[in-house]
């Protein structure tokens, strides 16, 4: 995506400022939510997964909606899923302006 031809997001103040939103991500999504449903519930929930991280989006829910099959599944999606497209199609969108968007601004898995 970030070989087509547009004006391209470069490295500043900002960026780096951006860059700093995947501790923020590591503390709660994958540290506080799993601890907080384990210590209330006695199951962590994996947190970034469900609530954020778009790979799942697109490699599971969006493959299996597509088959004719699963047409039924369709009427099962709820806002989890709707807030995790969302951020799967902004994602995909910053990913031609600027140069690995998930990794530099929300993975928590390089911190």
């Amino acid at each position: 995506l970030h070989r087509i031809p547009t004006r391209k997001l470069r490295k500043s103040r900002a960026t780096r400022l951006l860059s700093y939103t995947k501790y923020l991500i590591l503390a709660f999504f994958a540290l506080a939510i799993p601890l907080y449903h384990g210590l209330r519930e006695g199951v962590a929930i994996p947190g970034f997964c469900k609530y954020i991280c778009p790979a799942g989006t697109l490699e599971g829910a969006l493959a299996l909606l597509a088959h004719p099959q699963n047409a039924p599944l369709r009427d099962l999606l709820g806002l989890i899923f709707a807030r995790k497209l969302v951020i799967l199609l902004l994602l995909t969108a910053l990913c031609i302006f600027c140069y690995r968007a998930f990794c530099r601004f929300l993975c928590p898995l390089g911190v």
